[in-house]
């Protein structure tokens, strides 16, 4: 179902002129899954997205400085600046928008 699911996203974005990308975002906290997270990759090029897979992003990071709150296990401003940068630089490399 979920093969059937990206093939259909893919189709119709690219009938409509998007570009389709798929984002690998990771949970500051919680479950680690990186076989989960390959065979995601795996389905969604398959499929023919562009995969940009930020699984690094909070690589070398104390978790405690970029989490919103003890009890809210997302991003605070910290948390989304290292997305933005990651995935700007991922944006650029594959050749999806314009670098500086």
């Amino acid at each position: 179902i979920i093969a059937w699911a990206y093939e259909r996203i893919v189709e119709e974005t690219e009938q409509i002129g998007v570009k389709p990308i798929f984002v690998i975002m990771p949970r500051i906290v919680g479950v680690d899954e990186p076989d989960a997270t390959q065979w995601q990759i795996q389905q969604a090029s398959s499929a023919g997205f562009t995969v940009l897979d930020l699984s690094d992003v909070y690589s070398n990071q104390n978790s405690e400085d970029i989490l919103l709150a003890s009890w809210d296990w997302h991003p605070n401003a910290v948390g989304h600046e290292l997305i933005a940068d990651e995935l700007y630089e991922q944006l650029v490399s594959n050749s999806l928008i314009p670098g500086e």
